[in-house]
């Protein structure tokens, strides 16, 4: 049986995994996300304040209901150390029953 919730994935980068985890936690005990991933470190390209910049950042991957997105992303762009963080959401299709029903038990 389908589960009627939408799933999302929030995904955002970070400076580091040690915010990762802090904000991650926080998530985690709010119940505002389910599970969340953390890729230690990728290689970023991107121009702010007029110059090209090369960063290694932290991608923090959050499974949570269409609910509480907005909560998420708001507690993720408050807590956050970049001045403007990038953060964005999608839809999960396709997931196995039991995986959504455990993230909508465990968020909603």
């Amino acid at each position: 049986m389908l589960m009627s919730t939408t799933l999302i994935e929030i995904q955002w980068m970070c400076a580091s995994i040690k915010e990762a985890e802090t904000i991650g936690n926080a998530l985690l005990t709010k119940k505002l996300v389910a599970c969340i991933n953390i890729i230690p470190e990728m290689q970023s390209l991107f121009e702010w304040e007029g110059e090209l910049q090369k960063e290694k950042e932290v991608q923090m991957q959050c499974k949570t209901i269409e609910a509480r997105a907005k909560e998420v992303i708001a507690y993720i762009e408050k807590h956050a150390s970049y001045d403007i963080p990038a953060i964005y959401g999608f839809p999960l299709h396709y997931v196995n029953d039991s995986y959504a029903q455990w993230v909508q038990e465990t968020v909603g």
